[in-house]
């Protein structure tokens, strides 16, 4: 499949601390409607309010994406997909909250579709970003349901498939394209970007999901190179000693120039979209190892998601 063709440049913040994507925007505030749903779809003010308060952003590091355009949109979604997103019932079914189907398109297009289409667009210059400055950092994003033809999860906009082919987009000099390796470490598969690079050699996905529980999409799942399941009981122990194994085999192996790294935290004991038990301490220790691996062999690291945890 060919690349899209629309994606404007980046925006890169001057200072060489490592760059951050956050605006306020990024949450979705549907008068009380939002909560019917069990995403925290505010986690991102929380997220970034925590690491402000602990001098661990600045306004020199902290950038505010601009909003994804409908060029942008209309290249990386098909026409068929972008028109149902005109509809009040279209909305309120990908983002899993029925009653939102009784309000106008208008405002839902307002405070739904605005927040995901400025969280993407952060995936985007994150990803610029990594490739420049060795790391980028999205507050928001990580909608890994989403794919070209379609939305469900909670997922409107394929940000990771759009960031993927926005830095494939400006890298010219690769030839062949830009090898990117996808780490998705939520609990719940990556249909999405699954589907939009089935057959792209140039894409390695390694997937960790529990096995059974949404989406459970067996056509998707033969995008997987390598691929881990996450167990029912575990604390964390187990999973990551697999983690250390599979993760610097498929580093060594593909050689990636760029990680896209989806650190979801639906893993975490308590959560009830998966029923999982990881520990808190041993979230920590997982993105800890996924940093350290991509210290070698040499390569970039974008992570879409936070440990706020986005599905």
């Amino acid at each position: 499949m060919h690349a899209p063709r629309a994606f404007a440049p980046p925006q890169l913040p001057t200072a060489t601390q490592v760059p951050l994507y956050y605006r306020p925007e990024y949450n979705i505030r549907l008068w009380g409607l939002e909560r019917l749903h069990p995403f925290d779809s505010c986690k991102y003010e929380a997220v970034f309010c925590a690491l402000r308060d602990a001098s661990l952003v600045t306004a020199d590091n902290t950038v505010q994406p601009a909003l994804l355009s409908e060029e942008e949109l209309q290249a990386a979604h098909s026409d068929a997909y972008l028109r149902s997103l005109e509809s009040s019932i279209s909305i309120a079914r990908v983002a899993e909250v029925p009653p939102a189907a009784c309000v106008p398109s208008c405002l839902l297009k307002r405070n739904v579709l605005q927040p995901f289409r400025y969280a993407a667009r952060g995936s985007i210059d994150a990803a610029h970003a990594a490739l420049s400055r060795g790391v980028g950092i999205n507050l928001g994003g990580g909608f890994h349901h989403a794919s070209r033809e379609f939305g469900h999860g909670f997922c409107v906009y394929n940000d990771i498939s759009m960031a993927i082919w926005a830095v494939r987009e400006t890298a010219p000099e690769h030839e062949p394209p830009l090898r990117v390796m996808i780490v998705d470490l939520d609990a719940h598969q990556g249909d999405g970007h699954e589907r939009d690079f089935m057959g792209d050699h140039a894409t390695h996905i390694l997937d960790c999901y529990r096995p059974g529980i949404f989406p459970d999409a067996r056509d998707a799942m033969r995008a997987i190179h390598t691929s881990m399941h996450f167990r029912v009981g575990d604390d964390g122990h187990t999973f990551l000693a697999e983690l250390r194994t599979k993760l610097p085999a498929a580093l060594a192996t593909f050689r990636p120039h760029l990680v896209v790294y989806n650190a979801g935290t639906d893993i975490l004991i308590g959560d009830p979209l998966s029923g999982l038990t990881i520990t808190a301490e041993n979230v920590v220790a997982r993105d800890e190892l996924v940093f350290e691996c991509c210290g070698y062999p040499r390569v970039q690291s974008v992570q879409p998601t936070t440990a706020s945890g986005v599905c």
